[in-house]
C-alpha cells in the first residue's frame, strides 16, 4: 500500500508539473510594442489593449511608449529624443520576451518612428510581426513643394 500511495503521489506531482509547463507555454506570447501617432497618447491603444487582454495577454506583455509633443504636431520628428523613447520600449519588450521575438504595431508617424528605431537597433530579425497602420513609409507629400506644401521638421534628416 505504501508503494501504491508513493506511486500515486509521484504521478500527481508529475501531472501537476506537466500541466504547469503546458500552461506556461500557452501563456508564452510575443510581447507587443504599440507606438502611437503624432500628438497622440499611449491611451490611444486602450481598445487594442482590451482586445489583447481578452485573448490572454497581460499588462507586462504590452508596451506603449509615450513620445513627442501633445500640443505641437510640427514640433515632432524622427529625432533622437523621440526615437530613443521607442528604442527603449523595444529593448524592454525584447528583454522580457519569453519567445525571443516581439510584435510591433504603429499608427501614422508611430509607424515610421518604430521602423527607424528597429533599423537603428538592428532588430528586424527580432520582430516577428510588424503592423503599420496609415504610415508614411514612402514619404510625405508635404515635404517642401512650395507654395503648396512647405518644409516641416518631419522632412529631411530627421524626417522620412
Amino acid at each position: 500500500m505504501f508503494a501504491t500511495a508513493f506511486s500515486l503521489r509521484r504521478l500527481i506531482t508529475a501531472a501537476a508539473l506537466t500541466l504547469s509547463v503546458i500552461a506556461a507555454q500557452a501563456a508564452c506570447l510575443d510581447n507587443i510594442v504599440m507606438v502611437h501617432g503624432n500628438m497622440a497618447y499611449p491611451s490611444s491603444w486602450d481598445n487594442t489593449v482590451a482586445t489583447l487582454k481578452s485573448r490572454g495577454y497581460t499588462d507586462s506583455q504590452l508596451f506603449r511608449p509615450s513620445w513627442g509633443s501633445k500640443i505641437c504636431a510640427a514640433c515632432n520628428d524622427h529625432n533622437s529624443t523621440n526615437t530613443t523613447v521607442v528604442k527603449n520600449a523595444l529593448k524592454s519588450a525584447l528583454a522580457a520576451s519569453c519567445t525571443g521575438k516581439i510584435d510591433v504595431i504603429g499608427h501614422s508617424m508611430g509607424v515610421t518612428l518604430a521602423m527607424k528605431a528597429i533599423n537603428e537597433l538592428a532588430y528586424s530579425s527580432k520582430v516577428n510581426t510588424f503592423v503599420g497602420v496609415a504610415g508614411a513609409q514612402h514619404g510625405l507629400n508635404s515635404c517642401g513643394w512650395y507654395p503648396w506644401n512647405v518644409w516641416s521638421s518631419t522632412c529631411g534628416a530627421n524626417g522620412l
